[in-house]
């Protein structure tokens, strides 16, 4: 069997990058043949270079080349149908990532990763496609035009198998574009199932970190102001007394300029990125995969949420310091959606609302979460990722 991937596999974001290498890698276990469809890299890298620094493209980059299989290149429909064909694909997965965000700046096209074109084009439409993990990062489709929601509505029907990232997702295509209950699968992101395909990998460490020594990771925005600084001298100093070091897991797009026991040098390949959170005593700071790995390792965390809801009335909520209350009613936020059903949702906070628990709470609930509890909830999203691999890939015979 061969299965060709379409998702975002080429954006300088760490998550994407292990998303797109997950999959793959839980394929290949199986014996399954696996492309990564190199659809689209110049576009998502063009607009990454503009705020990512130069040092860490090649982070990413060699990432992209070495660990993914990839087809030859494609930046339009046609060139997707060319190679669809000639790879000859058995089966189409579809994600995981926000690939069913419908954009915001041009709505004159379907994005691809609808699947139009190849629902379009006899000689490939009777291919499964599969929908895996897949997200809406807008506002959903409400807004969309009637006909491109009955073009949507139509490609999506067409999916051999549907599931989505998470509950957001799923209330929000079936409510804008069905108008009942047609996604019903909600699958947990795949970097879940990622630990036991790097267990060769070796942690690069560059001596930073000597053998044995402990230490906390905190990523903060890039240039965030003196007010990030006194709370981070704080949390320093009782980590510090108590045995850590405290450093700086820097974004693709640049770093805080905060002074830390030390900062991971770019560039930073993804693998990397992984290792550092997996052989870390507990994380704080922004970005969804960041967390995931985290629970995926049963790294203690506290996730600074970025995501979700920025309406008016959120933002005038968090100003006036009800920071909980904004994250209460902030269900849109990916991290909120992972948290919301776990012990963990009150490891939570918005970028504001960090500076409002005290350094030594949050010390304290790094060093008091229970590791193996951590990985459970790991454990329960990995095994329901595998079964429906299992089910759609290996065991399960085509309409």
């Amino acid at each position: 069997m061969k299965v060709g991937i379409l998702t975002y596999h080429a954006p300088y974001n760490f998550g994407a990058n292990l998303q797109a290498y997950t999959v793959v890698k839980m394929l290949q276990s199986k014996g399954i043949e696996v492309k990564v469809i190199d659809y689209n890299r110049n576009e998502q890298q063009k607009i990454c270079r503009l705020v990512v620094p130069q040092q860490q493209w090649a982070g990413h980059d060699n990432f992209i080349t070495t660990e993914l299989p990839l087809t030859a290149s494609a930046e339009t429909k046609d060139d997707l149908v060319h190679i669809v064909q000639a790879e000859k694909f058995d089966k189409i997965i579809v994600g995981a990532d926000a690939v069913w965000s419908f954009p915001l700046y041009n709505k004159s096209d379907i994005p691809a990763y609808f699947m139009d074109w190849l629902f379009e084009s006899p000689e490939i439409a009777n291919i499964p496609v599969f929908s895996i993990s897949v997200a809406n990062m807008t506002g959903g489709f409400k807004n969309v035009s009637i006909a491109q929601k009955n073009k949507l509505k139509e490609c999506i029907s067409k999916f051999y198998f549907l599931s989505v990232r998470d509950k957001w997702t799923k209330q929000t295509i079936n409510k804008h574009l069905f108008k009942k209950e047609k996604i019903k699968i909600i699958l947990p992101d795949p970097v879940f199932g990622i630990e036991k395909f790097v267990e060769r990998k070796k942690w690069n460490s560059q001596n930073i970190v000597k053998e044995g020594k402990k230490y906390f990771l905190i990523t903060f925005p890039k240039f965030v102001d003196c007010k990030y600084a006194k709370w981070l001298k704080n949390f320093k100093e009782i980590a510090n007394e108590n045995g850590f070091l405290v450093g700086e897991l820097p974004l693709p797009e640049g770093k805080s300029g905060l002074s830390f026991d030390f900062t991971i040098p770019y560039p930073i390949d993804p693998i990397q990125w992984f290792l550092w959170i997996k052989n870390s005593d507990g994380f704080v700071g922004l970005r969804f995969h960041a967390i995931i790995s985290c629970i995926t390792t049963g790294v203690p965390f506290f996730s600074i949420d970025s995501y979700g809801n920025k309406s008016i009335l959120i933002r005038i909520i968090n100003r006036m310091g009800f920071y909980k209350l904004g994250r209460i009613l902030d269900k849109k936020s990916k991290i909120y959606q992972l948290l919301d059903k776990t012990k963990y949702k009150s490891n939570r906070v918005n970028m504001r609302g960090i500076l409002g628990i005290p350094p030594k709470v949050v010390v304290n609930k790094l060093l008091n979460e229970d590791r193996i509890e951590i990985m459970q909830e790991s454990q329960r999203y990995c095994n329901l990722f595998q079964q429906y691999v299992d089910k759609l890939f290996c065991n399960a015979m085509l309409k």
